[in-house]
């Protein structure tokens, strides 16, 4: 595969992310795996992963997000629709800003969140992860 050249950007958040945030997780599972305290065929080592670690992880990463929004980016020349401003204040001043939305994609992405939905509990996220083994058959 070769490097992107286009994506530099995003990349470098990528990368930044992962050194902030997931780098030292990645290496402490790896750790547990290889310490065989962490067996990923055993449906009891995820469920406790999940239960466990899952919020933490979530936190970090919702801690990173706020944490990048909040930065300024700054005006561009040349590029019409590029509106400068901290993200989050850009989607919190309620202003519709570029281009309409299509809302039957909106709609088709919604009627996922139940599915993939942020808050889902430890039960059902024990149940979307047997759906997905395909051991039940309904979610």
């Amino acid at each position: 595969m070769e490097p992107s050249t286009r994506n530099v950007k995003i990349e470098m958040l990528w990368r930044q992310q992962r050194y902030q945030t997931t780098g030292s997780w990645l290496a402490y599972f790896n750790a547990l795996q290889q310490a065989d305290l962490y067996r990923q065929h055993q449906l009891a080592d995820r469920v406790v992963f999940l239960f466990v670690f899952m919020p933490i992880l979530r936190e970090e990463l919702t801690t990173f997000v706020d944490v990048h929004n909040a930065h300024p980016i700054r005006p561009q020349r040349n590029r019409s629709n590029h509106i400068a401003g901290a993200p989050n204040e850009l989607y919190r001043s309620g202003e519709q800003q570029g281009f309409k939305p299509d809302y039957g994609v909106l709609a088709a992405l919604e009627s996922a969140i139940p599915i993939y939905g942020t808050s889902l509990s430890i039960g059902g996220e024990v149940q979307l992860m047997q759906y997905r083994l395909g051991r039940i058959s309904n979610y």
